[in-house]
């Protein structure tokens, strides 16, 4: 007749389980897990099956908390970008002043000029950047896509850095569904 055991205490429950979770990392078979523990197979593949959940749920916490930390960063980021880029576009006052002479004598005649600049494209270049990696990051799979268009700013090639062209025609932020033209 087969003798009946008797239930584990929660205590000894949770001593097997921290020596079942050890020996299968280190690739021991359940039948020498329950051998070495004193407990049936079948109970430690139930209780493998319970640390196996555990374990994808702290792999999700800990996912989601990687992911909050880099979407923090990009937030960072963007808004710096959004600073920089309002800093760049400033009204310009140009003042020309032409020098002539009447029958009075000389004169000179000034000619003031407001001029709006667009700011730095290259700043709203970022900003796309950072909105196409935060939706790469939480997997934002949309129809629609974000579609950001500058409309020929014309820049002066005395106030424009070297690197940027004369003629900004677009700017585009392609989706995880491939490019949308603007």
């Amino acid at each position: 007749m087969r003798q009946l055991r008797q239930p584990r205490s929660e205590s000894q429950r949770a001593r097997d389980l921290l020596l079942i979770s050890q020996y299968y990392k280190e690739d021991w078979a359940q039948q020498d897990i329950a051998k070495q523990l004193g407990i049936s197979q079948a109970t430690v593949s139930k209780e493998l099956k319970d640390l196996e959940s555990v374990w994808t749920q702290e792999s999700l916490a800990n996912l989601t908390e990687k992911k909050n930390r880099e979407i923090s960063k990009i937030d960072l980021v963007e808004l710096e970008a959004w600073d920089a880029w309002a800093a760049s576009r400033s009204i310009k006052l140009q003042i020309q002043t032409e020098a002539g002479e009447t029958a009075r004598g000389a004169i000179s005649l000034e000619k003031r000029r407001r001029e709006n600049t667009p700011g730095d494209p290259r700043f709203l270049d970022l900003i796309l950047k950072c909105i196409s990696q935060r939706c790469e990051l939480l997997n934002l799979k949309t129809s629609m896509s974000i579609v950001a268009k500058i409309t020929r700013i014309e820049i002066h090639k005395s106030e424009r850095p070297r690197d940027v062209p004369d003629v900004v025609d677009s700017v585009v932020l392609e989706s995880s569904e491939g490019s949308v033209a603007g």
